[in-house]
């Protein structure tokens, strides 16, 4: 039902022909992720005689180590499904549709994109591994531990050569996917409690991000698509260059921003769990990344415009979020044992 819907969102621009293409490559590659999706989960209710998640685990935590080795029919149905969540939650090397999709659509549609269905993948994601087939975690950790470096080292790069926004924030959030596919890749408490977090703090993030984005382009009457647009933002809305500017270097993972605890936690996760290489390849990216998270910076307080752009006030719906944003990524540090309690308690149940 998401992808369905997610099919209708990125075509939404009906008149504009690269929006048209851009969906109709989201269409074509989510029919061959549901594709194995669907075969994957036929393959583990013939095995199992179940689609209970509860009844599943059961039956994996039943089998001996020779009955696992030999059930290749529900290991091959684990990998289909892990890689068809993969593809949804745009890790790479199944990202490919994202940045297409990210620009064709409308920026709300973006927005929404960037947010809603990762967190429920994610969920289904911790559900079907962590609670499902933890017994298995043999078989699937290396899926995700190659989906994870592949994300972070991928949009790393790619996003050097980024010219346009929104194509940016898409390699972006397959870059934070891979982050978060840190913690999920050590099957640990600890792992799982840091995924969570992160999770919390990038959808902030996101939020922030993308609603200065969606004010940039509404206010400026389609402007604040390419980097260049951004020039000398700091003379014309100071206070929006402030909040952009806590934002970049809270992706980059600045202390003491929210985004430098979130990643803190998931390195620490890797290293408990042994992930050593996840953990070296994360701290390389992020110090990467800080790059061109930084160049945003340049821009907007040192190059001259290359037009003139009049950005109007902001909305008040638009203003609430980033005020709310922006408080929680500056002062999370103060006080994070809430989030991490609650993360921690959820984490535990999944793991039971």
């Amino acid at each position: 039902m998401i992808s369905l819907s997610s099919y209708v969102l990125a075509t939404f621009k009906r008149q504009s022909a690269f929006s048209t293409e851009s969906g109709l490559k989201y269409f074509l590659l989510g029919a061959f992720s549901s594709g194995l999706l669907l075969f994957g989960t036929a393959l583990i209710y013939g095995i199992t005689g179940s689609t209970n998640f509860g009844q599943i685990s059961l039956f994996v935590a039943g089998l001996s180590d020779l009955s696992i080795a030999m059930s290749s029919g529900l290991i091959t149905g684990v990998i289909f499904i892990g890689v068809a969540l993969m593809f949804k939650i745009t890790a790479a090397p199944f990202h490919m549709w994202a940045p297409d999709v990210y620009e064709g659509a409308p920026t709300i549609v973006s927005t929404f994109f960037a947010v809603v269905p990762k967190i429920a993948i994610l969920g289904f994601l911790l559900r079907f591994f962590v609670a499902s087939f933890y017994d298995l975690a043999d078989f699937w950790q290396q899926l995700v531990i190659f989906c994870s470096l592949s994300s972070m080292i991928i949009a790393s790069l790619v996003a050097l050569r980024q010219r346009k926004l929104k194509r940016f924030f898409a390699y972006s959030s397959v870059g934070h996917v891979g982050y978060l596919l840190v913690g999920c890749s050590t099957g640990t408490t600890e792992g799982i409690t840091s995924m969570l977090v992160y999770t919390i703090i990038y959808i902030v993030m996101t939020m922030n991000a993308w609603t200065l984005i969606l004010s940039l382009e509404l206010e400026s009457h389609g402007r604040g698509t390419y980097f260049t647009d951004l020039g000398y933002l700091s003379r014309i809305n100071p206070l929006l260059a402030i909040t952009f500017t806590m934002t970049l270097l809270s992706m980059a993972g600045v202390p003491p921003l929210a985004g430098f605890c979130a990643k803190m936690y998931v390195f620490f996760a890797a290293m408990e769990g042994s992930m050593y290489l996840l953990a070296l390849v994360g701290v390389l990216t992020s110090v990467i990344g800080a790059f061109y998270y930084i160049r945003f910076i340049k821009i907007m307080y040192f190059e001259k415009m290359v037009s003139w752009s009049f950005f109007d006030q902001i909305s008040r719906e638009k203003s609430i979020i980033l005020g709310c944003t922006t408080i929680f990524i500056l002062t999370f540090f103060l006080y994070p044992s809430t989030l991490m309690i609650t993360a921690h308690q959820l984490a535990l149940t999944l793991s039971i």
